[in-house]
């Protein structure tokens, strides 16, 4: 009987690695796909720490939004609840988030290089994504 047990154990653990490492793979894509519909040309977004990501409640330990000069943008363990399956819709639909810390080092550079002569108001850049939120919880933010 514990030969019979062993057996079929021996049998199993393959095919819990395969499905382990599929996992680890399926999450890696959805954090790139993530990235690449919210970077573009003038925007480098970068996740690091995302888990639960086939949960409606995530969590990641940092987000950076970067242009030319460099990071502007960086939220810290954050929390969110989300409808993942708006993304292939092109849309982040977030119902709650919340954020450690959030630091704005400075105003993100536009696309336009040239300078212009006359002062313009601060507005942040469009995205390629349509994003609702509809809660946002901050303990922490520091502005640059």
């Amino acid at each position: 009987m514990k030969q019979i047990i062993l057996c079929v154990a021996l049998f199993l653990c393959p095919i819990v690695a395969v499905a382990q490492t599929q996992e680890a793979a399926d999450k890696s894509y959805l954090i790139q796909l993530i990235e690449d519909n919210l970077s573009d040309g003038s925007r480098e977004i970068n996740i690091i720490g995302f888990q639960g990501a086939f949960s409606s409640a995530a969590t990641l330990d940092m987000l950076t939004v970067a242009d030319a000069d460099g990071i502007w943008l960086t939220l810290e363990a954050v929390a969110l609840t989300w409808n993942r399956s708006t993304l292939l819709r092109g849309r982040i639909d977030i119902k709650d988030l919340s954020a450690e810390r959030i630091i704005v080092a400075r105003a993100p550079v536009s696309r336009n290089s040239a300078a212009s002569p006359e002062a313009t108001s601060f507005s942040l850049p469009t995205l390629p994504v349509g994003i609702q939120l509809d809660q946002l919880n901050i303990t922490e933010i520091t502005l640059g």
